[in-house]
């Protein structure tokens, strides 16, 4: 197999990362089929699924040239036993987990169950921030692009260190409006949207109800 690296000397193409759920596994993200075709005329693409586990089902078609990061979605757990075993044998990430809660303090306030969800979804980034460096040097990043708002979690302390990678995320509708979501809270939305350079909504209401908030 030709390495990213030679293929992307060859074919001139900044390489791009997508973080999605699941696609291309499943049958989640069906849209992700029509845009990946434009992806991949303008960028080296490679894929990581955030949000799965090692059973993965069946995997759809992606165009040629695109890589999809099996090794990385199938070492991400999502049981909160699963977690909780990982995080003592990776006691550094305890470190990111506490910068992202203090980040998030003031929209947590008093409310156990914010909490609760919270910690869940910082000990998931911090897994994924960690797999995710893994794959190669990050100065080889052109652009992270993530399909939802609700995933770049795992780049808040990155792009603190490496400033120089774009970061860019669309909104739809169950990532963005807290009013959909338990307990009417999206864990992280401000430092994510504080951390990204630029939110891509599909809607004009959902770009005018981030400006209010």
């Amino acid at each position: 197999m030709t390495s990213f690296r030679q293929s992307d000397r060859m074919a001139g193409k900044r390489r791009l990362v997508l973080l999605t759920l699941s696609y291309p596994f499943g049958e989640s993200e069906p849209f992700l089929e029509t845009e990946l075709a434009y992806l991949s005329q303008g960028f080296s693409v490679e894929i990581i699924p955030c949000v799965s586990g090692p059973e993965l089902g069946t995997r759809r078609r992606v165009p040629a040239g695109v890589v999809v990061r099996e090794e990385v979605v199938r070492k991400i757990l999502l049981s909160l036993a699963r977690k909780t075993g990982w995080l003592f044998i990776h006691p550094g990430s305890l470190i990111d987990i506490i910068t992202l809660l203090f980040g998030e303090l003031r929209e947590i306030g008093f409310r156990w169950s914010r909490f609760r969800g919270f910690m869940g979804f910082a000990v998931h980034a911090a897994m994924t921030y960690r797999l995710l460096k893994t794959l190669r040097r990050p100065d080889e990043i052109g652009c992270i692009y993530s399909y939802w708002l609700s995933i770049p979690m795992a780049w808040r302390v990155f792009k603190k260190s490496r400033p120089g990678i774009s970061v860019i995320t669309r909104a739809h509708g169950v990532d963005l409006y807290a009013e959909r979501a338990p307990r009417h809270y999206l864990p992280g939305q401000k430092q994510i949207i504080e951390n990204v350079d630029k939110v891509f909504c599909v809607s004009e209401h959902g770009a005018n109800y981030l400006k209010e908030k």
